[in-house]
């Protein structure tokens, strides 16, 4: 589980433009601020995996991030894809986090991990199956309004509608709009990083 520190939204995305995602489409309700630098796990993690990308590629076989990579690799960026992702990536084992580390995916791929590292995979999943850094990105919020621990999840901006791929819903994407609970805190991607108060 992902602890949430309020501090992460004083932090703060510069050269910003429209966005499919915009802050209206997830804010429900709460004031959307736009941080001026993405939170400072996010640019780490994403950091990580481009320097373990470029170091190891995808030449060794027996990592599960590097097979969930080829077992994705080829299709089209739709959502019958984007649901096999939620499906492949949910079947990792959930490892609690106690120190709220962000993994990158292939560290995700060798230990497991919690909400914020299925969703970090998922996120590169879908960047490289084609899928733009406009349409997707990772919402850390809270499942509902009474709860004190966040949870985070990937949205794909697809088809007129806001997709959610989520650790907890095993099998099936759904849309956002239908899961009234979800009380956003954040909102980062490599395009745009939205803080809500």
């Amino acid at each position: 589980m992902l602890l949430f520190a309020p501090s992460a939204l004083a932090q703060g995305v510069s050269g910003r433009k429209t966005a499919p995602i915009a802050a209206s489409d997830i804010s429900r309700g709460r004031r959307p601020v736009i941080l001026h630098a993405p939170p400072s796990k996010w640019r780490e993690v994403t950091q990580r995996h481009a320097a373990q990308d470029k170091k190891r590629g995808l030449a060794d076989r027996r990592c599960r991030w590097v097979q969930l990579c080829r077992a994705t690799g080829g299709a089209a960026p739709d959502l019958p894809a984007a649901q096999m992702i939620n499906e492949l990536v949910n079947m990792v084992p959930y490892r609690s986090d106690r120190q709220d580390t962000w993994s990158t995916p292939r560290e995700f791929g060798c230990r497991g991990g919690d909400c914020e590292d299925f969703a970090i995979a998922k996120y590169f999943l879908l960047r490289r199956l084609g899928f733009s850094k406009e349409n997707v990105g990772i919402l850390v919020c809270l499942p509902h309004k009474t709860a004190s621990i966040s949870h985070a999840v990937t949205l794909l901006n697809h088809g007129g509608n806001i997709w959610v791929l989520d650790n907890l819903s095993k099998k099936r994407i759904y849309k956002y709009k239908t899961n009234k609970s979800l009380v956003p805190i954040f909102y980062a991607s490599n395009y745009l990083s939205i803080g809500f108060l």
